[in-house]
């Protein structure tokens, strides 16, 4: 919704990025329906040029927001290594797996896991901001090998920029591996890349790192 004070004749909504995240800053002396003003942090884009209002230190409000269309977010796991091993018995084979995981219902979850040994927790949370529906947005994964002693068997759901559906996913498996197989990892690293559909705009970026194991030494 359009918020009536503008710059050189655009309206601020569309100078600036929406607030997703809920941190941005507020300009109390700028009210719309008496609300102060509050877009995205300028932390999370680009300064725009100044738009001629400014504050009692003097301060013009686009240096508070990011630009429209500039703001880029993570999800919380931005960063986190996620690790499975799975040890062999003697006389078995086994493997192990880590796998990320977007949903239609809006929801991410890192899934960890191996034929023996006690299950892993699942990481879950939401990646759609207030407002919107995981069918604004499409997903891309990019999946690096960095290292080990194997390249882990990769499948990816989304290569490309893909509609996000009921399981959309990026997985690395290690195994099947025999009980005299010694350990077999593999290091990967994830990007996590959400487009909105609409404006074709990245809105957040994510890396996060697998490491997938088998050890079959016994």
């Amino acid at each position: 919704m359009a918020k009536n004070i503008r710059s050189g004749g655009v309206d601020f909504d569309d100078l600036f990025d929406p607030d997703v995240m809920g941190d941005g800053p507020s300009a109390t002396f700028l009210k719309s329906g008496g609300v102060p003003l509050k877009y995205a942090a300028l932390s999370y884009g680009t300064k725009r040029a100044d738009v001629g209002y400014r504050d009692s230190a003097d301060v013009d409000v686009s240096n508070l927001w990011a630009a429209k269309g500039t703001a880029l977010y993570s999800l919380p796991i931005n960063g986190q290594r996620y690790r499975v091993s799975n040890i062999v018995p003697p006389g078995q084979q086994g493997s192990a797996a880590c796998r990320f995981r977007l949903t239609d219902t809006g929801e991410y979850r890192v899934i960890r896991t191996r034929t023996h040994g006690a299950a892993l927790p699942d990481i879950v949370g939401t990646f759609v901001p207030a407002g919107s529906v995981a069918a604004d947005f499409r997903v891309r994964y990019t999946l690096t090998h960095t290292g080990g002693s194997v390249v882990g068997q990769a499948a990816n759901t989304a290569p490309v920029f893909s509609a996000i559906g009921a399981t959309t996913d990026v997985t690395v498996s290690v195994g099947p591996s025999g009980p005299s197989s010694g350990t077999r990892n593999s290091f990967d690293t994830i990007l996590i890349e959400i487009q909105r559909i609409a404006t074709g705009a990245l809105v957040s970026s994510t890396t996060i790192y697998f490491e997938t194991e088998t050890d079959g030494s016994a």
